[in-house]
């Protein structure tokens, strides 16, 4: 059997704005299967998008300010 692969993030996210994450796995497993949490103080509402429906300017604006 396989020993769990496990990575973690740590940010504050301010309530009320939006925030979107994509989840790449560089590991193999023999389940095929992913688990993602999140939790803090505040009731957290995810949603699964498409690539295609990400806002592609505020991901444009965001690496450009860190680059």
């Amino acid at each position: 059997m396989e020993a769990e692969a496990h990575a973690s993030f740590k940010g504050e996210c301010v309530p009320g704005h939006t925030y979107y994450c994509q989840v790449f796995t560089p590991w193999k497993s023999f389940t095929n299967q992913v688990t993602f949490t999140v939790y803090g103080p505040q009731e957290v509402a995810l949603q699964k998008i498409k690539k295609e429906e990400m806002n592609q300017p505020h991901f444009r604006d965001a690496f450009q300010s860190i680059a």
